[in-house]
């Protein structure tokens, strides 16, 4: 879940909401490795697939958060190392 692969919302009179965000977003691929179903993506020669899902995940993930009203991963990530927790300063809202 933290992956963002299977993000949870919830659309409630056409709004987004984000119900989980995880603190820090892990990445797919360690993900991907633990489940034997995808043994196949890590043969030699799939690497840009890999790669390529890491990316659609990445995007979709922040389509969501634009659509929710959140901040992006970016400015969520920068946050947390400044402050320890998502802190937004009353000038950014």
């Amino acid at each position: 879940m933290d992956t963002c692969y299977w993000p949870l919302f919830e659309v409630v009179d056409g709004e987004y909401h984000l119900t989980y965000r995880p603190k820090v977003k892990a990445d797919l691929i360690p993900w991907l490795k633990r489940q034997g179903r995808f043994a196949h993506l890590f043969k030699p020669g799939n690497e840009d697939t890999l790669e390529a899902l890491q990316a659609w995940v990445d995007h979709e993930w922040e389509k969501l958060l634009k659509k929710c009203g959140e901040p992006a991963q970016t400015i969520w990530e920068e946050q947390l190392e400044a402050h320890g927790c998502m802190f937004v300063p009353e000038s950014q809202r």
